[in-house]
């Protein structure tokens, strides 16, 4: 058996959907079962196979679809700066250092990032209001080019062009060099590949349903490979996402990530089946209970109101937060504000399995909807006291099955119950803690791995 999940507007972050494929990535390398993880949009930056290797993929089975049309290597940084400096024209040198160099262009400027072995990384090219108007990656040679205009290409050795396209909104188009009049999709580069490495008992994971990709399900069908759609709640039900604009956006045997989406499903007559997206072992040994450190994990939009999160901290300098899932910066750019108390700390993007859940004594989501939280199931595994805004599913439950009143509406009442919480005797936070960690068995490994190996060998 192999199992090919397939993946558009891949971002290199460790939380949401990335964790539930890389849960599943390693729980299928565990049972020996063949697996691949396709990308089929570009994704690129510097070493970027080492960033996959630490969210925890193995990165021989990572692919980006249009980096297999170019005959040079994605991942090797072997082109000297002699080498480059050659192959643009040996222009004028501005300035350097060890770290890189400054060309004068004819219409420009172009700067390069040099590795410390000597090795050309990445270029980019100014026009003469330093603007950046190229964003090239540079591995053997050229590699990649992102125009900044929607526009980007890959390239081959001799310097031709590989395959180019262009992104445009949610939409992703290429065309080969030697049929540029001809529009390939997304699709089209799956059935390419498929085409050429199909094997018998392959099953494919359309995850994340951005896309439905019928051509591929015909594909699939045409060729006796399993094929199923795996459908998150919020791409389900957001109400600007094209898939709904579908009278049928979801197929019969569609795989779903949260329980409560079955239901939904059946009312309108299709029938779905839920797979854990991630399990735990539940920890042995007890979080820091004598600490008033909080967490809060996630990645960085407006739903998980963050802004909340700072604000309700900045009345309790007693308390210490911690934010994963982003920087600083990212936050301000969302929340334009310098106000940030020194108890709240921005740890950065950081892969989920390095965080130290066991120094925390409480875990933090403001989110507006939560239909299924990795992270929150996480937290539950290290026996961390769960603060929650008062929403359904995932919230709601767990807090009515722990019979714990630690659910909050607004900033008011979330620094309520953050007082009485960390108010709580050493007894009583013992004492939950452990009904947590007896909860966490619900999500643990063994559960997750059965409901996934039970679709694939049914």
């Amino acid at each position: 058996m192999k199992v090919i999940t397939l993946r558009r507007n891949f971002r290199p972050v460790s939380f949401g959907y990335e964790t539930s494929q890389i849960y599943r990535h390693q729980i299928l390398s565990q049972e020996g079962i063949d697996n691949e993880y396709l990308v089929t949009t570009p994704f690129l930056s510097m070493y970027w196979w080492l960033r996959i290797a630490q969210m925890g993929f193995q990165a021989d089975c990572f692919k980006i679809l249009p980096h297999l049309y170019s005959d040079l290597s994605d991942r090797k940084h072997t082109m000297t700066v002699e080498a480059f400096e050659h192959s643009i024209g040996n222009p004028s040198v501005l300035n350097t250092s060890d770290s890189g160099t400054t060309y004068q262009l004819p219409d420009g400027f172009l700067d390069t990032i040099v590795s410390n072995t000597g090795h050309v990384l990445r270029a980019i090219k100014r026009n003469s209001s330093l603007q950046v108007v190229e964003d090239s990656i540079v591995t053997e040679g050229l590699f990649y080019t992102d125009y900044r205009n929607g526009h980007f290409a890959y390239f081959n050795k001799d310097g031709s062009l590989s395959i180019q396209g262009e992104t445009n909104g949610r939409e992703t188009y290429y065309r080969l060099p030697n049929q540029s009049h001809i529009q390939v999709t997304e699709a089209d580069l799956v059935i390419d590949y498929l085409g050429k490495t199909a094997s018998k008992n392959l099953v494919i994971i359309n995850d994340q349903l951005q896309e439905r990709m019928d051509e591929v399900v015909q594909f699939c069908e045409g060729h006796s490979i399993r094929y199923y759609d795996f459908l998150h709640y919020d791409k389900y039900y957001s109400n600007d996402h094209r898939l709904l604009a579908n009278p049928k956006p979801v197929r019969n045997n569609t795989l779903v990530a949260s329980p409560y989406i079955i239901d939904k499903l059946k009312q309108e007559g299709i029938e779905t089946r839920f797979v854990n997206p991630i399990g735990v072992e539940p920890s042995r040994d007890l979080p820091n209970l004598t600490c008033n450190r909080f967490v809060l994990i996630g990645n960085f939009t407006r739903q998980k109101r963050i802004n909340m999160a700072i604000e309700a901290f900045s009345l309790l300098p007693e308390l210490t937060l911690d934010i994963y899932g982003g920087t600083l910066a990212d936050f301000q750019a969302m929340y334009p504000t310098e106000n940030i108390p020194e108890n709240v700390h921005f740890k950065g993007m950081i892969a989920s399995k390095a965080i130290r859940h066991q120094e925390y004594m409480g875990y933090l989501s403001c989110s507006e909807t939560e239909m299924y939280a990795n992270s929150l199931v996480e937290s539950l595994g290290a026996g961390l006291l769960p603060i929650l805004s008062d929403v359904d599913f995932a919230h709601s439950k767990t807090l009515r099955d722990l019979q714990m009143d630690t659910a909050f509406t607004d900033t008011d009442s979330l620094v309520a119950v953050l007082k009485r919480v960390a108010e709580l005797s050493l007894e009583a936070k013992t004492s939950l803690a452990y009904k947590i960690l007896a909860y966490a068995e619900n999500f643990n490994h063994a559960k997750a791995k059965e409901s996934l190996l039970q679709v694939l060998t049914c």
